[in-house]
Formats: C-alpha cells, structure tokens, sequence
C-alpha cells in the first residue's frame, strides 16, 4: 500500500500525473483481502485469482467502462475522471503484484499453478500464512518498509488526525 503512494509523492511526478489516493489504497489491499477470504475458507494459499495480471487488466477495464457510464459530468471531465481511477487502480494492483514475485500466479488462469492448498479448516490455513510469514525474511523486511513508507507519508504530510488522513485520500491529486 505505502510503496504506490510513495512514488506518487515525488514531486515531479506528483505535478504531471493525476492520481486518485483513496482508489490507489484501495486497488492495493484488495487483491489480499479477497484472496485471504479464500484461504481463511480454505480455498487457496493466500494467494491466489485475484493475485493475478488478469485480475488486473479485467477489473481496470471495468473500471474504465463503469466509470465512463456512471459519470454524468462534461464529456472530457468524464474522460479525465475515468482514466485517473482506472490508472490509479491499476498502478496499486500492479505494484502489489510485482512486490508479491516471485510467490504469486502472476498468469492464472492461462497458466496452472500446483502450489494451491486446501486446508481442512480455518485454523489450518491461518497456521500455514503465519508460520510461512514468520519464517520468511523477505516478507519481514518488506512489511517494515512499507510501514516505515507509510509513517513517512503521514508525517511527510502532517496526517496527525483522521479528518486530514481522510482529506488525504479523498481528494484527487
């Protein structure tokens, strides 16, 4: 999450590309929290359809179509609109993507992965995620990075309140 609103805070990219915060906050937490729904059920490893390139391109794609139908402004207003969200979903899934390599089935379902588990029940997949996250330096490291980048947005930001936190992600760079 903290990586893709970093290198919107550069400030020569921050003035040429319009971003739209909250949908970048979004687009990166999501292919977790659907794909950690399944494991919790049993389905999966934690990582699994919606870690994908097809997942991203189909559900960008929709974005662009549903945002050009549900957007009544100008037409170019409309236009502008719909590319900065889907552009802004695509970079925070992708990015989450590429910081997951090489651990995740970047071309399902065009190519069959066999590192899917079933886990007979909750308590079962929630051990293997933990023991594998616990075990893993790599995975150690990078959450800390992403935290010591989210500390530095917040700060960087003066984001000491919800309501300037809340500012921060809804209103479109």
């Amino acid at each position: 999450m903290a990586l893709p609103l970093i290198i919107f805070e550069i400030p020569y990219i921050k003035q040429q590309i319009q971003i739209n915060r909250l949908t970048i906050l979004i687009a990166s937490l999501l292919p977790d929290v659907i794909d950690k729904v399944f494991l919790f059920f049993g389905i999966g490893d934690g990582r699994f359809i919606f870690h994908s390139l097809f997942f991203v391109l189909i559900t960008t794609l929709l974005i662009v179509l549903l945002n050009k139908l549900l957007l009544y402004a100008k037409i170019e207003d409309r236009i502008k609109n719909s590319y900065s969200i889907a552009f802004s979903f695509f970079i925070g899934s992708f990015i989450h993507l590429l910081l997951d390599l090489p651990t995740i089935p970047l071309f399902y379902p065009f190519i069959e992965y066999k590192k899917y588990y079933y886990f007979p029940h909750f308590g079962a997949a929630v051990n293997s995620w933990l023991i594998e996250f616990l075990s893993n330096p790599i995975l150690i490291f990078s959450e800390i990075a992403g935290f010591a980048m989210l500390l530095f947005i917040l700060i960087h930001n003066k984001l000491y309140n919800l309501k300037r936190i809340w500012e921060y992600f809804t209103t479109t760079q």
